[in-house]
């Protein structure tokens, strides 16, 4: 009974973000929506703001143990954003709201977790070394966060499945490239501070 009452909670919540923004809900209108009282939601949240953490990171972990079985980032990427997806409306509404910043932490957590798989398995890590992988991940990360970014503050309204289909395109091979490059020995007196006017 509590987990239907949990997946109502979160139904109702995700419904009313779908119709006004996240600063105008209540915990008020979440109940008597669901038609449950108030001390049956503070059992299962202390506020809206824990309410929406839960939401996001729950789609978190769901794309993340989902990430093993994709093939390609595309399909990875637009998965994990299938809450986002689904539901437009929402996520503005959560962008344009005080609390944009958890928002932006849960597609930088997705991101990341799916960008680093992508990286292994394009650039290879035998002759790479670790701290040059997480740099070559950070910069592939915030291209794409960029990218979202740009995205959310447009309205939403560009087929992001297109623009991820795009850039897994164009990426794939510049990963291949900068991988390469950082087996160079211009690159490598470079990250030790040496640059090609020193050296």
């Amino acid at each position: 009974m509590a987990a239907f009452t949990k997946k109502a909670i979160i139904s109702t919540f995700v419904e009313l973000l779908n119709e006004q923004p996240f600063d105008k809900i209540t915990v008020k209108e979440i109940v008597e929506r669901c038609e449950i009282n108030r001390n049956t939601f503070y059992y299962h949240y202390k506020d809206i703001y824990e309410l929406l953490t839960d939401v996001l990171q729950s789609d978190l972990k769901r794309a993340v143990e989902n990430s093993e079985n994709y093939d390609t980032w595309e399909k990875g990427i637009v998965d994990a954003l299938s809450f986002a997806i689904r539901n437009k409306r929402a996520v503005y509404h959560i962008y344009n709201s005080a609390n944009r910043e958890i928002l932006k932490d849960y597609f930088r957590d997705i991101i990341k977790d799916i960008t680093a798989k992508f990286i292994r398995r394009e650039a290879g890590t035998d002759n790479i070394p670790a701290d040059d992988l997480a740099f070559l991940s950070r910069l592939l990360d915030e291209a794409v966060m960029g990218m979202f970014e740009t995205w959310m503050e447009e309205g939403m309204t560009e087929d992001i499945e297109v623009k991820v289909a795009k850039a897994e395109y164009l990426f794939k091979g510049v990963t291949r490239m900068v991988a390469e490059r950082m087996n160079t020995p211009e690159y490598k007196l470079i990250k030790n501070g040496k640059g090609p006017k020193q050296a």
